[in-house]
């Protein structure tokens, strides 16, 4: 193994996925990538070896996007936002973001359900259940060990939605960096006239970032941000007027 610390090393593997994605260098930077997966004790990072990915069930489109999340994000922040899904609990109807977005929702609108979280033992995921009994139509999008197929589209980033729901997924975000990353694909993903339903619940919370500090970032990214939830609640807010920059995928 390289004589590197782990900081290092996501470093490396994330310049490593960037380039994984670059005609004529890709293949020999996921094959590197892969070797550091693998002694690292990482299984699913050889998924970025295009043989082995391909042997994993992933068609190229799902490969790519797997490519382009592991550039964008690396294997520590993957493991610190996966671990916190939770397929039971306050969900579906139970839980504040998709009862809100239900409350909105008009029939046959597009809805991305953006950290859709691991399956539950019946292989759904009931937000989006929740949210598909109420007229919507769902796409669901995760990443790393979250990922389900033919439960979750890893091309979903490639389209726009009327609504975005992103339940429990700011809050784990372990940087302002990874933020930031996260909240450009949420914007890229709503529609010029559609929203995004955000919420930031006090636990758990892997970041410093305090609930003021947020709504000024999510301004950077939305022309018109609403805080919906009741005074004293962890805040929900309703984001329209996605900004026009849009990030290069």
């Amino acid at each position: 193994m390289l004589n590197m610390t782990d900081e290092e090393l996501d470093a490396f593997q994330l310049a490593l996925g960037a380039g994984g994605m670059t005609p004529g260098v890709g293949n020999f930077a996921d094959l590197a990538d892969a070797g550091i997966s693998l002694g690292r004790g990482d299984i699913l990072g050889l998924s970025a070896v295009p043989i082995l990915g391909m042997a994993a069930g992933g068609a190229n489109a799902s490969r790519r996007a797997a490519k382009a999340a592991k550039a964008k994000f690396t294997p520590v922040e993957l493991e610190v936002a996966t671990a916190t899904s939770r397929p039971a609990g306050a969900i579906g109807g139970k839980a504040v973001v998709p009862k809100r977005v239900v409350e909105e929702l008009r029939e046959g609108e597009t809805v991305l359900n953006y950290g859709a979280g691991r399956t539950n033992k019946g292989g759904r995921i009931p937000h989006s259940d929740y949210i598909t009994e109420s007229g919507g139509k769902v796409t669901n999008y995760d990443f790393g060990t979250n990922v389900t197929p033919d439960v979750h589209d890893l091309t979903a980033l490639d389209r726009t939605y009327d609504t975005v729901m992103a339940s429990n997924v700011l809050n784990v975000q372990q940087s302002e960096g990874m933020l930031r990353r996260t909240l450009s694909e949420i914007r890229d993903s709503v529609n010029p006239s559609g929203k995004a339903i955000v919420n930031y619940p006090k636990s758990p919370r892997k970041s410093d970032i305090t609930p003021l500090n947020l709504e000024n970032i999510l301004k950077e990214y939305f022309g018109v941000v609403d805080r919906i939830s009741r005074s004293g609640k962890p805040p929900i807010f309703r984001l329209t007027s996605p900004k026009l920059t849009r990030s290069i995928r």
